[in-house]
């Protein structure tokens, strides 16, 4: 358990994490909320990073005048996936996207047609998932996991 933010330690800060395609660069800085000196509480959605999710709590490393990633130190239950729209342009596409918003998912755009979802615990990850399959089998997308928080077992598929 960590320590409840204080008034001076509840400032927004920015975490460096690295990413493993380099083709689109080094590193994503992701924004959080510092607890204590060594964790943040990541506080949007990751566009390019892998096995981090808005909510979770990382360690953090002083590197130069940066805060660096160093490690989860809590999961905080959201699951993050990453959209590759065939088309922002087509109203059906559209429509499949807001179908999962309406769920209570949030999202982040690099682009038109490159959306990151946030599935926040409250929200039934596998019916997220299910529209997410059904939008790759019908053409309107493709999509990827950057990290699952959700609890996901064989009782919970039933």
């Amino acid at each position: 358990e960590h320590p409840r933010p204080t008034a001076a330690s509840n400032a927004y800060v920015r975490v460096f994490f690295d990413i493993e395609d380099k083709s689109l660069g080094d590193s994503e800085a992701l924004w959080g909320r510092q607890l204590t000196r060594e964790t943040v509480q990541v506080d949007n959605i990751p566009l390019l990073v892998f096995g981090v999710s808005m909510g979770d709590v990382v360690h953090v490393a002083q590197e130069d005048r940066h805060l660096r990633f160093a490690g989860v130190a809590e999961r905080g239950g959201h699951s993050t996936y990453r959209v590759m729209l065939e088309s922002a342009d087509d109203d059906s596409v559209q429509e499949q996207l807001r179908a999962i918003l309406v769920m209570g998912c949030g999202y982040e755009q690099l682009t038109s047609r490159f959306v990151a979802l946030d599935v926040p615990p409250e929200v039934n990850v596998l019916k997220v998932y299910a529209l997410l399959e059904r939008g790759l089998e019908e053409g309107a997308w493709t999509f990827e996991e950057g990290h699952c928080g959700h609890p996901v077992d064989a009782e919970s598929r039933s």
